[in-house]
């Protein structure tokens, strides 16, 4: 969150926006029976900052397109089959 500019936000306790991540899953099939499935957070906030240049990383309008895995942090991974169970 500090790399990224929110912390400030969130620890600001005049901030009425909250802040806001996604959580998201993703899995794919290895073979007929196994597949693997991440599960993790991803930056969604207009507010964040790219931390290389601390220009805003959704582009000036806070809502340009960009590749959603880039800022997607995985938090666990399991190889199983993907089922609604699973998740």
């Amino acid at each position: 969150m500090e790399k990224y500019g929110l912390l400030d936000i969130v620890n600001n306790a005049d901030t009425t926006d909250p802040v806001k991540v996604a959580v998201t899953f993703d899995g794919g099939s290895i073979s007929r029976f196994l597949g693997h499935v991440t599960g993790g957070f991803t930056l969604v906030d207009s507010r964040c900052n790219n931390p290389k240049t601390g220009e805003p990383l959704f582009g000036d309008r806070g809502h340009d397109k960009v590749q959603s895995h880039i800022y997607c942090f995985p938090i666990k991974m399991a190889l199983a089959k993907d089922t609604k169970q699973l998740y």
